[in-house]
């Protein structure tokens, strides 16, 4: 009996010890709600973690944007300045250009105004020369305006000027009668 004793209480106390190790319902609600809690700041704390990396990324983007937009406009600013000085070497080019040009009209015109009518005499040849010749004697014997360049008729017409200021220091043309009729009263 004392065995039987023995095991009803060994059967009795382990009953008992499961009776108290088994939560009661409030326990388990209790618990239940510490776990959800647990799992919904677990949950927020991802969700954050998830908007910090979303913001960090966008923030990168951003950055590498910004980036990209300040190397383009400073692309675009030495694109910019590179025309500006190429404009600015052809403009230099094309006035070096026309002094050059300029200066071989004003060779050709002092090569060409110092002939004196016996020069223009010994250009014409006696003997027959190249087929070139000829048409450039042919031109030359027959004078007319429409004959001339450009820079010959500026200078006729500079010859002219400078002949009337002569007569004006002269005293060839009166003063006053050109201011007179210049300025009617």
């Amino acid at each position: 009996m004392k065995a039987v004793l023995r095991v009803c209480t060994l059967l009795i106390s382990i009953a008992c010890a499961m009776a108290l190790a088994q939560p009661t319902p409030q326990e388990i609600q209790q618990h239940q709600m510490a776990e959800e809690r647990a799992l919904q700041r677990e949950l927020q704390q991802r969700e954050q973690q998830e908007r910090d990396a979303q913001m960090e990324k966008m923030r990168e983007i951003d950055l590498q944007q910004a980036e990209e937009a300040r190397q383009q406009a400073e692309k675009a600013r030495a694109q910019a300045i590179a025309a500006q000085e190429n404009l600015y070497l052809q403009q230099q080019a094309e006035q070096e250009k026309a002094k050059a040009q300029a200066k071989a009209k004003a060779d050709a015109a002092n090569q060409d105004v110092p002939r004196s009518a016996s020069q223009s005499a010994q250009t014409v040849p006696s003997t027959p020369q190249t087929s070139a010749s000829p048409a450039k004697v042919a031109t030359a014997s027959h004078w007319s305006f429409s004959n001339m360049t450009t820079l010959d008729k500026a200078g006729l017409a500079a010859l002219g000027v400078l002949l009337v200021v002569l007569a004006f220091a002269a005293g060839i043309i009166p003063v006053k009668r050109i201011s007179s009729s210049r300025n009617p009263r």
